[in-house]
């Protein structure tokens, strides 16, 4: 049996997994793009409940690494979005029962969602409890994203680009 993945190979497990699942998707990437919720959001059944914690910090939302845009798009699902400000992690989890782990974030270079993307390596595992614990450890700093905070974020982003222009 294989243990490491490919990029393509991460992203056909990545979408059976995921419309198989029947409650729970959690996600952790550095990165997350819009393009790629979309893509999520195609696969997932409407009563699963996602969760998706990215780094969103100022500056790789002013760089385009991560979308704002997630926060609104996840919204309309009900679907929950924190902030980790460290996070470099790749980590998918379906239903606390299968578990991937690699080095693509959830965006659509990352996936090879179309066309050329990153070359990518990762890896399908059953979780253990000890696995799940620390998983669960990294949940504890996470700042959840509200309207308030979103807004908040919107004008820091948006000032910066006024203040970009105008230099």
């Amino acid at each position: 049996m294989r243990k490491i993945l490919t990029s393509e190979e991460f992203k056909a497990e990545a979408e059976a997994l995921m419309l198989s699942t029947q409650a729970t998707i959690i996600i952790f990437s550095g990165f997350i793009k819009s393009s790629a919720v979309h893509w999520l959001k195609d696969h997932v059944k409407d009563s699963v409940e996602v969760t998706l914690v990215g780094r969103f910090s100022a500056s790789d939302l002013i760089k385009g690494a991560s979308d704002l845009e997630v926060y609104k798009i996840c919204k309309e699902q009900s679907w929950k979005v924190g902030i980790l400000n460290n996070l470099h992690s790749k980590v998918f989890i379906f239903d606390y029962e299968h578990l991937m782990l690699g080095s693509a974030n959830l965006t659509m270079r990352g996936l090879s969602l179309e066309g050329y993307g990153n070359i990518e390596l990762g890896t399908k595992l059953v979780p253990s409890d000890e696995d799940l614990k620390r998983i669960e450890g990294m949940q504890e700093d996470i700042v959840w994203i509200d309207d308030d905070l979103y807004e908040a974020m919107q004008k820091e982003i948006d000032s910066f680009d006024i203040e970009e222009n105008e230099q």
